[in-house]
C-alpha cells in the first residue's frame, strides 16, 4: 500500500476500518476500507460478497471498486471517495431540504433497484451505508451481507432500526421487500431528524413497529411469542401511516412511503415498482448539490463523545 497515504478514519465496524485516503501519484482522494485476514479462515467472505457486487452490478449509484489489495494480514479494498454518508450528514444537523430527500429516495430507489433486477438483496439499507458527493449524487455502499435471494436465508440481518417486522418475527423464507422497509425507515428519517424506530433490541423493536402501526395480516415464526392481539389497530398499518405523516409528505410521497412500511411483507410495496411513482420517476438524475462540511458517521460520533468528556 505504499502508494497511499491515508489522511484519516472515516469509518469502522465490524469488517476493520475505512480510511480517507490519497494516491500519491497524483492526488486523488479514495476511501481504502482495510479489513483483517483470519490466519484460519483466510480471505473474509464479506469481503468476497463486496467485491462480487461491485464487479457485477453496473450502476452510477452503486460505488466504484478502484483495486483490490492483499498485503500480509490484511486485505484493503479500494473505493471512490464521497465526502458524506447520510448518517453524519443528519447528526450535523444539515437541514435538508424538500427537494434534497425527494432525490436522495429517487437515487436510493435506483441504486436497490438495479440489485434486485438482478436477484441481490442487499440486507443491510442504513443511512451510513448511503454516500453522497458535494453535488448530491448518491452511492450505495457495504455489501458484506448481499446475496441472491433462495428459499431459506438468514434472518439475522439488517441493522435492527431498518430491519423489516418479518425479520424481527423470525422469518426466514422472505424476500426484496426487506430492503423496501429499510428504505422506507430512511424516507421517514429524513423528514423527522431521527430514526422512527429505535428498540434496543429485537423485542423492543418490533413492539415499537407494532404500538405504532398495528400487526401483520401474515402470522411469522415467532408471532405467537408476542401477545399480537393487543396492538390491534381499526386501521392498517398503510392508513396509520397516511394519517400521522401528512404534514411532512405531500399525497404521492405518501403513497410510496406507506407502501414501503406496509406491515405484510406480501402487500408492500417493492423498491422496483416504486419507481413508477411520480414522485420517484420526477427526480431520477437530479442532484441537488450539498454545501456543507464533510460529515461521517464515525466523525459525529467522536464529537458527540469529546462533547461529553
Amino acid at each position: 500500500m505504499e502508494k497511499y497515504e491515508n489522511i484519516k478514519q472515516v469509518g469502522e465496524g465490524a469488517f476493520g476500518q475505512v480510511y480517507k485516503s490519497k494516491r500519491i501519484s497524483d492526488g486523488t482522494v479514495f476511501a481504502i476500507k482495510k479489513m483483517p485476514v483470519d490466519r484460519e479462515t483466510g480471505f473474509p467472505f464479506t469481503a468476497i460478497r463486496e467485491i462480487k457486487l461491485c464487479k457485477s452490478v453496473i450502476n452510477k449509484h452503486i460505488i466504484k471498486l478502484e483495486e483490490i489489495v492483499f498485503d500480509g494480514d490484511f486485505i484493503f479494498v479500494v473505493l471512490e471517495y464521497m465526502p458524506y454518508d447520510l448518517t453524519g450528514l443528519l447528526a450535523s444537523g444539515a437541514k435538508l431540504s424538500t427537494e434534497h430527500t425527494r432525490s436522495i429516495i429517487s437515487q436510493l430507489v435506483e441504486a436497490v433497484s438495479s440489485m434486485h433486477e438482478l436477484g441481490l438483496v442487499h440486507r443491510d439499507i442504513k443511512p451510513s451505508n448511503i454516500l453522497i458527493d458535494h453535488n448530491g449524487m448518491l452511492k450505495l455502499t457495504d455489501f458484506g451481507l448481499t446475496r441472491e435471494i433462495s428459499g431459506m436465508m438468514t434472518n439475522r440481518v439488517c441493522t435492527l432500526w431498518y430491519r423489516a417486522p418479518e425479520l424481527l418475527l423470525g422469518e426466514t423464507s422472505y424476500s426484496f421487500k426487506v430492503d423496501a422497509w429499510s428504505v422506507g425507515c430512511i424516507m421517514l428519517e429524513m423528514r423527522l431528524g431521527r430514526p422512527p424506530y429505535r428498540g434496543n433490541d429485537e423485542v423492543s423493536q418490533i413492539k415499537l413497529i407494532f404500538e405504532e402501526l398495528g400487526v401483520p395480516q401474515d402470522k411469522y415464526k415467532w408471532s405467537d411469542l408476542l401477545d399480537v392481539g393487543i396492538y390491534s389497530k381499526s386501521k392498517d398499518a398503510q392508513e396509520i401511516v397516511t394519517e400521522k405523516y401528512r404534514s411532512l409528505f405531500d399525497e404521492e410521497e405518501l403513497k410510496v412511503l406507506s407502501g414501503f412500511l406496509c406491515l405484510t411483507s406480501r402487500k408492500r410495496l417493492s423498491v422496483v415498482n416504486s419507481r413508477y411513482f411520480s414522485i420517484i420517476s420526477a427526480y431520477k438524475d437530479t442532484y441537488i448539490p450539498l454545501n456543507f462540511e464533510e460529515s461521517h458517521e464515525l466523525y459525529m460520533k467522536e464529537r458527540k463523545e469529546a462533547k461529553r468528556d
